[in-house]
């Protein structure tokens, strides 16, 4: 017997259409309890291909519908794109800025859609949105798309009350692109937190030693490839906001050997990543008053015992102000009895010096 899978696309479009024959779905006349939104939602839960289909209504209906009554209440919105031949970029631009267009209190917007619908949607956008939009998070919608410098910049340019921003995939791009984001970053007279993916978009040390309007309280670089950030990208970076950070995580760093020393008098709260040749990286840090530590260790079975030894001086030399350490232990296993007596030294100290100590083994 022939089921919903069996039949071609173009069977499936005609019963998508006959369903809201009439279009009232799609141009927001019929009401959620009516028939034929209901039958389109049963319509969705049969097939993924269906799903898209009836998707594309679905949204011109909310769109249409319920963003202009409920729209002012909405403080988040995250905007996907969706893995459908349903969704084009004209289309999905013309569905967004009409949402976008009723949330006039929106202040979270989070874009992990196409660049070119995210550049097709900048000059719709409704001039609230410049307004309240303080968090901004952009990523690429693909593992295999990147974002260009230039597309960042002019995404980052329309919101320019932003405290938080989160971008990920960056790419710098050639010539006088490479700093374009830099740029816009350093133009946004409020902002206060910063996270960073992967993508040497911003990788810039010269643009990043150049005056900011802002001082950073927070600043996230775990998901960077260490490539892409050198140490010298790193000083300019760190020093710029060194008056006023006070949250800092860092990539992974396979080695110490020339990793300089931070003096930033409010940080407190420090997250690394570390291996057996950079376990002491805590120690750059030890002009700051830290209070919550985190180290996630790096390594194959047996290197657990020297990068813990290392860890326990750290945590020794920051004992004075240190509320809380956790270890993260990235390996395969916690070898034998000297992993083990490792791991007891540091808990030890840290219930001696009445620190709060927590591990996980996450596994390799």
């Amino acid at each position: 017997m022939t089921g919903w899978n069996d039949l071609p696309t173009e069977l499936k479009e005609i019963v998508v259409q006959m369903v809201d024959d009439e279009e009232l779905v799609r141009d927001g006349l019929a009401r959620g309890a009516s028939e034929e939104f209901q039958a389109l939602l049963a319509l969705s839960a049969m097939d993924r291909e269906l799903h898209a289909l009836v998707s594309l209504i679905l949204w011109q209906f909310f769109a249409a519908e319920i963003a202009p009554l409920k729209g002012r209440f909405a403080r988040r919105l995250t905007l996907y794109q969706p893995h459908s031949f349903a969704w084009d970029v004209p289309t999905l631009v013309g569905l967004y800025s009409q949402l976008l267009s009723t949330l006039s209190s929106l202040d979270s917007l989070s874009l992990q859609c196409r660049t070119s619908v995210a550049i097709g949607l900048l000059p719709l956008l409704p001039s609230s949105l410049s307004r309240t939009v303080q968090h901004l998070q952009f990523k690429s919608w693909s593992h295999e798309e990147f974002i260009h410098s230039k597309t960042a910049a002019a995404v980052i340019y329309a919101f320019p009350n932003l405290v938080e921003a989160e971008l990920f995939d960056i790419r710098q791009g050639e010539g006088q692109g490479a700093s374009l984001a830099v740029d816009a970053l350093r133009s946004l007279p409020q902002l206060k937190r910063l996270s960073l993916g992967d993508g040497n978009g911003f990788s810039s040390p010269t643009s990043l030693a150049f005056p900011w309007k802002s001082s950073l309280v927070s600043l996230n670089l775990g998901e960077v490839d260490y490539t892409h950030l050198g140490v010298s990208f790193l000083r300019h970076f760190v020093d710029r906001h060194s008056n006023t950070l006070q949250e800092l995580l860092l990539p992974f760093y396979p080695d110490d050997a020339s990793f300089p020393t931070f003096f930033l008098p409010h940080l407190h709260t420090l997250t690394l990543y570390v291996n057996d040749d950079s376990a002491l990286l805590p120690l750059s840090f030890s002009a700051s008053p830290l209070r919550i530590l985190t180290i996630k260790l790096i390594g194959e079975e047996g290197d657990v015992e020297n990068m813990v030894h290392k860890l326990t001086e750290a945590v020794a030399e920051h004992r004075v102000t240190l509320d809380a350490v956790s270890v993260e232990a990235f390996a395969h296993e916690v070898a034998g009895d000297s992993d083990q007596e490792a791991l007891d030294d540091l808990q030890a100290l840290c219930e001696k010096e009445q620190i709060c100590y927590d591990f996980d083994l996450v596994g390799p």
